[in-house]
């Protein structure tokens, strides 16, 4: 059995949930497409999907698209890879239309 972890945290003063998900049903290759859409879903359905960055690529497109987004209080998503010492992990980031930001990670 797999242990996969998501943290589902509202940036800024808010509320923390932490949710421990056990899976075997879903590949670890197919997580960032079920994470975009989650995050998705947080924003909203008219959310600018500002895309992703893998690991080691830079991230200057997509964090310019979040933050302009965000700083216009446009509803947005946008997906990170990263790389731990023996885990690979994703990170995302979804804005809503009330500017509320929520951040979701996994770890693989």
């Amino acid at each position: 059995m797999r242990r996969e972890m998501l943290k589902f945290r509202r940036v800024g003063v808010g509320i923390l949930l932490v949710f421990a998900v056990a899976s075997h049903a879903v590949p670890a290759d197919d997580f960032p497409a079920k994470m975009l859409t989650k995050l998705h879903r947080l924003a909203g359905k008219d959310a600018l999907g500002c895309g992703g960055a893998g690991i080691w690529q830079p991230t200057a497109i997509v964090d310019d698209c979040a933050l302009r987004a965000f700083r216009n209080r446009q509803p947005f998503y946008v997906l990170y890879s990263l790389q731990g010492i023996d885990t690979r992990e994703v990170m995302g980031f979804a804005g809503d239309r009330f500017g509320n930001v929520y951040k979701v990670f996994f770890v693989e």
